[in-house]
């Protein structure tokens, strides 16, 4: 029901490889009013940017928001491992699943 987290979901989006690092697995929406994320039941980061889909725009509007606006990492931690010309992508950033869990969790409950 509403109210929380959808735990399996979001064990599923959010996944760690190794100690330190952390892959998301995310679709991507440009072209949004504002930046958000939420989280599909399957097990995928929702993820809306506002830069258009263009040159690469929204994949640097997109590492640079999840870094410093979403997780409070220097930009560099993320780097994109699937899906540049794609809507699915693959993320990994340099932070403990932990870490990245937790702050995921606190934006997403309602």
């Amino acid at each position: 029901g509403r109210g929380a987290v959808n735990e399996g979901a979001l064990a599923a989006a959010v996944q760690a490889r190794g100690a330190t690092t952390t892959i998301l697995t995310l679709r991507v929406t440009p072209n949004a009013k504002k930046a958000a994320v939420s989280l599909r039941d399957d097990g995928v980061l929702l993820v809306r940017v506002a830069a258009p889909a263009v040159e690469g725009a929204a994949n640097a509007e997109l590492l640079r928001w999840l870094t410093r606006d979403l997780l409070g990492l220097p930009r560099g931690a993320a780097t994109l491992t699937h899906g540049a010309s794609s809507r699915d992508k693959r993320v990994e950033v340099e932070a403990p699943v932990g870490d990245v869990t937790r702050r995921l969790r606190e934006l997403l409950a309602p």
